[in-house]
């Protein structure tokens, strides 16, 4: 846990990945990039890598959301 703000370590990098995309178009950017990263994971069938690049995708889908 962050003493700060009581905010786990993967919690903490979900928030900062969340909001650090300024347009929508960067978030679209990014999103289509963590999908290809995800794709080459589970083709290579790489289970750690497959739910970090998961997870970047959907924090990459919720930024999306709240630019919206």
């Amino acid at each position: 846990m962050n003493v700060i703000t009581e905010i786990g370590q993967s919690d903490l990098y979900k928030y900062w990945e969340r909001n650090a995309h300024i347009t929508p178009d960067d978030v679209l950017n990014k999103t289509t990039q963590e999908v290809i990263e995800l794709i080459q994971a589970l083709e290579t069938s790489q289970e750690e890598e497959i739910f970090s690049e998961a997870g970047d995708v959907l924090a990459n889908i919720i930024s999306l959301a709240q630019e919206l």
